[in-house]
């Protein structure tokens, strides 16, 4: 029985509390990361995958995992537009795997900063463990492997009421399988999503990161959530649980009662030190007991895995990347192939980053707006066979697609639907 599944079996004790725990009922926060919701509806649709992810969540790992080569997994980004401004550059794009890398390699210019609040024990029993010991360099880094892009209707897209939306329209995975690539469908998420992924073992149609477009790139104030979601992409839980001083399933790290953003939002107890908005107290039945009393303890709110600002985010602990390289080798080994990236190609495309393709669907025409005169413009369906091959003839061109099948296409390696 782990740490934690201890502490909570023992929730039901009638324990001396110092403090009055936060009822679990009263915790709400804005979903920022649909990642379990999403793991609920695959399940629904997938009833097999209850019993893998549940395996998964048994899933405790000694240190044997923890030497182990650096791996680099090719990323491709799926970008879908409705405005200009949805249409991310190929600078944001190359700075989002730059902080990616960055961050699962330790080699984030805030690493000094874990466990900055904590520490201390005073003779009240309150507690701040400094975790700086137990950050990790995860040995994964990511390369850039290429992008695609593709117009939509909608402004934005909510997928809370549809989490497969993206990857059922943009069906990417058959030109970039998910066990050899990671997948990032980037568009204009609404709702107050940031981000949601797959977990290990999800079927190939539904597998990859799904990410809203303002989330990425250095300036971007949400710049740590393409890590946060990769981190799930790899198998790992919110650091809470996801319930009342619940299981993370990894040995390292803390329970606390909620997600940081949630506990910060609540009145302090007690207010000293004061670490809002990255860290906060926390107390859970069973830990940090002095003389039969429980006291709270600061919470890991600098870990990636919690909902924190991104700019108090800084660490994976040893636990986390313990769990991670166990999901590489036994679900996502296909990383291990070491594919080349075809700059030429990810260059070609990325000249094309001001092109607006619609409609899609389309039964008859495809019209091309804001290319250049003579522009060369080639069809070509997913397997890169040629069909049609023309040049632009102003800013607004229009193709007769009307002969072609029924499916997708690329257009100067945007994709575009005819039925």
């Amino acid at each position: 029985m782990t740490l934690k599944k201890f502490i909570l079996s023992n929730a039901i004790l009638a324990l001396h509390i110092g403090i009055v725990l936060i009822n679990p009922m009263e915790l709400s926060a804005q979903e920022i990361c649909g990642t379990m919701h999403n793991r609920d509806q695959l399940v629904i649709m997938h009833p097999e995958l209850d019993s893998i992810y549940g395996l998964q969540d048994e899933i405790l790992l000694d240190s044997t995992y923890l030497n182990k080569n650096v791996v680099t997994i090719p990323v491709v980004f799926h970008v879908i537009y409705n405005t200009p401004s949805q249409q991310v550059s190929m600078t944001i794009l190359n700075q989002a795997i730059d902080i990616l890398s960055r961050d699962f390699r330790r080699q984030n210019p805030d690493a000094s900063f874990t466990g900055y609040y904590g520490g201390y024990a005073n003779p009240n029993g309150l507690w701040a463990n400094n975790h700086n010991n137990v950050a990790a360099d995860c040995e994964i880094q990511f390369e850039f492997c290429g992008v695609t892009y593709d117009y939509t209707p909608y402004f934005s897209i909510d997928l809370s009421q549809n989490a497969y939306f993206l990857k059922d329209n943009y069906p990417y995975y058959q030109t970039y399988p998910p066990a050899n690539y990671l997948n990032v469908w980037v568009c204009n998420l609404s709702g107050g999503l940031l981000g949601l992924a797959e977990f290990p073992g999800s079927p190939a149609d539904q597998d990859g990161v799904s990410i809203t477009y303002s989330a990425l790139g250095y300036n971007s104030t949400d710049n740590r959530v393409l890590t946060h979601e990769v981190g799930h992409w790899l198998g790992l839980r919110h650091i809470w649980g996801d319930c009342f001083c619940c299981d993370d399933f990894v040995n390292d790290t803390y329970p606390q009662q909620a997600d940081n953003s949630t506990m910060a939002a609540q009145p302090p107890f007690p207010t000293y030190p004061n670490q809002y908005p990255c860290a906060t107290w926390t107390a859970c039945p069973g830990m940090n007991i002095w003389g039969g009393v429980n006291y709270p303890y600061v919470n890991m709110g600098d870990n990636y895995m919690d909902y924190s600002p991104s700019s108090c985010m800084n660490f994976f602990s040893l636990g986390q990347k313990q769990r991670m390289w166990y999901f590489l080798n036994n679900y996502r080994s296909g990383l291990f192939s070491n594919i080349d990236c075809d700059v030429s190609l990810e260059e070609n495309l990325f000249t094309h980053n001001s092109i607006f393709i619609f409609p899609s669907p389309t039964k008859d025409v495809i019209n091309i707006e804001n290319i250049e005169s003579s522009t060369a413009v080639v069809i070509t369906d997913l397997l890169g066979q040629k069909i049609i091959e023309t040049v632009s003839s102003d800013n607004l061109t229009q193709i007769d697609v009307s002969s072609l099948s029924n499916g997708i296409y690329l257009l100067n390696g945007m994709r575009f639907v005819k039925n």
